[in-house]
């Protein structure tokens, strides 16, 4: 009877000896159970973080919308609008040397006297395809991309606006250990959407843009401060009678068609150099200044007609969550630098000197930008196509990440 005894008191104690702790862990402060949780819970998720890291695919993307209200003056147009644009891309990476991007944009407009922009006069409204490429790294310098990709003449400054076709690019980059020293060659070929038409299609002559650019990029450490030197080879081939029907509207000059109505063609050709520089020179960790300028010429145009010069001064001012962009661009473009009708409406400065200021704040951390800009066209030549004009837009930008 003792044994049995002893061995019952043997087994409460056992039994006692788990129950006490676990009440003394109850008592404990719910501040040292979330923390005894947090532990756990993060023990438990740690191989989940590692097989998410070991994923081949990695995803990202952002949509931004902009309201804007436009108005464009001149003796031949009056055009008050506002606009409503709504832009979305991602892009899809596998394994680091192969990636998909996607890009769409939608353009509403509402407004009135359009006439440049729509044949009816009134507002215009597209919605459309901007990018879709496929981009092959096949090592880390060089990437190579397909499809409809994004495409301009100089990626510093330039009197071309950039715009999207069916087209390729190559991009090597070359940098020294330090990675204080870039050079970069950037080839693009690229049949232009704009102005493409059945005579061109019937008679095998698809219209064409070929560039060639050197890059180099070096850091000046002494004054904080990043210098960039572009030029750019660039021709335009086979342009189609829809692209030379509205030369002489968007800035080309008398002498760069020949022909009317269907029968109209390009006179002369576009291919040259433009050449850039940018310095970005950082005074403080809140102040920036970003100085550029460029000049381009179309060898293929007539003398006094071919050449043209831009340069913009900018600060950026950082001031809490709020970032102030105050620029200056000054502008003397000769008519025939580039074909007119590959530019829109309110960025032509073909036959065009004049100025633009702007101004921009951002808020930083919501991703959102209050934007105005005033730009003012002079003729250089008269030409009864065109007369001078002023510009004035006033926005706001909202930028959303996806995957973030």
């Amino acid at each position: 009877m003792k044994r049995l005894y002893v061995g019952w008191i043997v087994k409460r104690i056992l039994l006692l000896s788990l129950i006490l702790p676990a009440i003394s862990l109850a008592k404990k402060s719910p501040v040292m159970l979330a923390k005894m949780s947090t532990v756990k819970s993060s023990t438990i998720s740690a191989p989940l973080k590692v097989e998410e890291e070991d994923r081949p695919t990695k995803y990202e993307g952002s949509v931004k919308v902009a309201t804007l209200g436009r108005s464009v003056q001149d003796e031949d147009l009056k055009s008050t609008v506002g606009w409503a644009f709504i832009s979305a891309g991602m892009s899809v990476e596998y394994f680091d040397w192969l990636t998909f991007r996607l890009s769409v944009l939608g353009m509403f407009g509402e407004g009135a006297a359009q006439n440049y922009l729509n044949e009816e006069g009134k507002s215009a409204t597209a919605f459309g395809l901007d990018r879709t490429s496929v981009d092959l790294k096949p090592f880390k310098a060089l990437t190579l991309s397909a499809g409809v990709i994004n495409y301009g003449i100089n990626p510093l400054v330039s009197a071309m606006s950039a715009a999207s076709s069916l087209g390729a690019e190559q991009k090597l980059e070359l940098q020294n250990e330090a990675e204080t020293l870039k050079l970069s060659l950037i080839g693009s070929e690229v049949m232009p959407s704009t102005g493409l038409s059945k005579t061109s299609v019937d008679q095998d002559r698809s219209p064409f843009f070929l560039s060639a650019t050197a890059m180099v990029e070096g850091k000046i450490e002494p004054i904080r401060s990043t210098g960039k030197l572009a030029a750019t080879s660039f021709r335009f081939g086979n342009l189609p009678s829809t692209a030379a029907a509205g030369a002489l509207t968007a800035g080309n000059s008398l002498s760069s068609v020949s022909g009317l109505g269907e029968n109209m063609q390009f006179a002369i050709g576009f291919a040259g150099v433009e050449s850039a520089a940018v310095l970005e020179t950082e005074w403080t960790t809140n102040l920036k200044t970003i100085l550029k300028t460029g000049i381009i010429k179309n060898d293929r145009a007539f003398e006094g007609q071919n050449e043209g010069r831009i340069s913009r001064a900018e600060i950026e001012w950082t001031r809490g969550n709020v970032k102030y962009i105050p620029g200056v661009t000054l502008f003397e473009v000769e008519s025939d630098v580039t074909p007119g009708t590959f530019t829109i409406l309110v960025n032509r400065m073909n036959n065009r000197r004049g100025l633009k200021g702007t101004m921009e704040v951002e808020l930083i951390k919501q991703k959102i930008s209050f934007f105005g800009n005033y730009a003012k066209y002079n003729e250089i030549e008269s030409t009864p196509f065109l007369s001078d004009r002023e510009v004035y837009n006033l926005g706001l930008e909202v930028n959303y990440d996806l995957f973030k």
